[in-house]
C-alpha cells in the first residue's frame, strides 16, 4: 500500500513538471496541410495543446499531401493556437466542439453526447466520419516511423484499423451486453486512442440501435470506447500488430523498467499511467529524427564530377 501511494505521488509530480522541450516544436519547419481528405483529427485541450502539436507533426510526416489536419480543441481558442497552426501546419484548422447535430441523434445518443465524459469526442467523430475518412489520434500518441498498415488502409479506403490495449480488457458491461444482443463480437482489447475509419465506417443507424435505453444512470468511463469497439467491429475492423503499434503500460511505476524500444515500434499511445514516458522517451527520440530529416532535406546533393 505504501509503495502504491508513493508511486501515485511520484507520477503526479512527473506529470506536473514543467516541460520546456515541448515548446521547441515551434521552431520546426512547416508541413503543408491544405488537403481535404482523409482528415487527421487530433482531439486535445488547451492544457495539452503542445502535446497535440507534437502528435500531429509525427503523423503528418508520413502521409500523402492530400492529408488534411483538424485540431478539435475542447476549450477556448486564442491567438497562440492560431499562430502555432499557421506556422507549423499551413492549411490546417482548429475546430471547437459544435452544437449537437440533431440529424445524428436519437434521445439516448444525444444524452451520451451531453453527459458522458467523452461524449463530445464521440459526437465529433460520428459527424466527421459521415463526410470523410478519418485518421483519429488522441494527443498522447506519437508516430515514430512509417505506418505501413495505415498507409495501405488510406490508399485502399479500408479496412478500419485500431490498436490493441496491452494491459487488460476494457469494456463497459452495459454497452457490451447491447453489442452482444445485436450479434456483434467486440474486438478483443480494443483501444480507441488511434483509429483509421473509412468514410461511413461508424454507422449512425447502428449507434442509435446500440444506445437505446442508455441514461446517465448507467454511465461508465468506457461507454464511448465500448460503443466505438462495436461500431468498428461491425465494420470488419482490423487490429494493428501490437508489437509495433504499442499501448504498453511498461514504466508505469517509477522503479519499473520500460521494455518498449522506440527503435522497434511504429507508434506508442502514452495513456495516462505512462504519460511521463511521452516526455522522457518519446519526445527526445522524435525530435532527433525530425532534425535529422530536416538537415537531409536542406543539404545539397554533391556536385557531379566533370569528366
Amino acid at each position: 500500500m505504501f509503495a502504491a501511494r508513493l508511486n501515485h505521488y511520484a507520477l503526479a509530480l512527473l506529470r506536473r513538471m514543467p516541460r520546456p522541450a515541448l515548446r521547441r516544436i515551434r521552431g520546426f519547419p512547416p508541413l503543408d496541410c491544405r488537403g481535404e481528405s482523409p482528415v487527421l483529427a487530433v482531439l486535445t485541450t488547451p492544457r495539452d495543446w503542445l502535446e497535440a502539436l507534437w502528435c500531429a507533426y509525427g503523423w503528418r510526416r508520413f502521409f500523402p499531401d492530400a492529408l488534411a489536419v483538424r485540431f478539435f480543441l475542447d476549450g477556448e481558442v486564442d491567438s497562440r493556437h492560431t499562430a502555432d497552426v499557421a506556422h507549423l501546419f499551413p492549411g490546417a484548422r482548429i475546430e471547437q466542439p459544435r452544437p449537437l447535430d440533431a440529424s445524428l441523434g436519437s434521445p439516448a445518443l444525444e444524452a451520451i453526447f451531453r453527459h458522458h465524459r467523452f461524449g463530445r469526442k464521440l459526437h465529433a467523430l460520428l459527424a466527421l466520419n459521415q463526410r470523410s475518412p478519418i485518421l483519429y489520434s488522441d494527443f498522447d500518441v506519437l508516430c515514430f516511423r512509417e505506418p505501413e498498415e495505415l498507409l495501405a488502409s488510406v490508399k485502399q479506403d479500408g479496412p478500419p484499423r485500431f490498436m490493441r490495449e496491452q494491459s487488460y480488457e476494457h469494456t463497459d458491461p452495459w454497452m457490451a451486453a447491447r453489442a452482444a444482443a445485436a450479434g456483434i463480437a467486440l474486438p478483443a482489447h480494443f483501444n480507441a486512442g488511434m483509429l483509421y475509419l473509412p468514410r461511413g465506417a461508424l454507422s449512425l443507424a447502428l449507434a442509435r440501435e446500440l444506445v437505446t435505453g442508455w441514461t446517465p444512470a448507467v454511465d461508465h468511463l468506457l461507454t464511448e470506447q465500448t460503443l466505438m469497439a462495436a461500431l468498428v467491429g461491425a465494420s470488419d475492423g482490423h487490429e494493428l500488430p501490437p508489437e509495433r503499434y504499442v499501448t504498453s503500460w511498461d514504466g508505469m511505476t517509477v522503479w519499473q523498467r520500460d521494455h518498449t524500444e522506440i527503435s522497434d515500434v511504429v507508434m506508442r499511445h502514452y495513456c495516462g499511467v505512462v504519460r511521463h514516458r511521452f516526455y522522457e522517451q518519446g519526445l527526445p527520440w522524435l525530435e532527433k529524427r525530425i532534425h535529422t530529416a530536416s538537415r537531409s532535406a536542406t543539404t545539397p546533393a554533391p556536385a557531379a564530377e566533370s569528366t
